[in-house]
């Protein structure tokens, strides 16, 4: 799968301001990254202006990570990469109303950004994952009762979700949604 990604307005969303830091960028970048390792996506991050005047892609963390440049913007950029790419298996990542009412012109599914951060965040935080990077979630062994241990236990550690609870709410949404959006959900469960 192929996934591309309105940058700048998926790092609102984790952000919440205006102007983005290179500093943020690249810890942004360095997160999907991360997350296309993992789950084995070919992943595309687009961003508005960059270093050249025209279109300018680079690799970064294994990710194709594009700069338009002061000719284009993302969201011409993105929409044309979706015509180019109409027949494949895509998504599009934004929150953007023209850039998803393009995409589905072609029939291609789009995903709200903050409801992709959540789907990283998860996949990232997993414990096969925490596992596999040396990070571990904390479990309490013992039912005694320990009010300050209790609280820096909380503090330190997180309850993760088990995929297989998404996996059942999908499958029961999946019964009532329409044709159309069942390729949308069988693109979540590979998230």
């Amino acid at each position: 799968m192929i996934i591309i990604i309105d940058g700048y307005n998926v790092m609102k969303t984790i952000y919440h301001h205006g102007k983005m830091t290179e500093k943020e960028r690249q810890r942004f970048i360095e997160k999907i990254g991360e997350y296309a390792h993992v789950k084995r996506h070919s992943m595309r991050v687009v961003f508005d202006g960059g270093p050249y005047m025209w279109p300018h892609m680079e690799k970064k963390c294994g990710i194709s990570v594009v700069y338009v440049g002061a000719k284009d913007s993302a969201d011409d950029y993105i929409i044309d990469y979706v015509i180019r790419h109409a027949r494949k298996d895509v998504l599009v990542i934004t929150s953007d109303n023209a850039i998803a009412k393009g995409a589905d012109e072609y029939d291609i599914p789009t995903l709200a950004s903050e409801d992709f951060w959540s789907f990283l965040t998860e996949a990232l935080t997993s414990p096969v994952q925490q596992v596999k990077t040396g990070v571990h979630a904390g479990v309490k062994t013992t039912t005694e009762k320990n009010p300050e241990l209790d609280v820096l236990f909380a503090q330190y550690t997180s309850v993760p979700t088990k995929s297989s609870d998404h996996a059942c709410h999908l499958r029961k949404r999946q019964e009532t949604v329409a044709k159309k959006d069942r390729r949308l959900v069988a693109i979540i469960k590979k998230l």
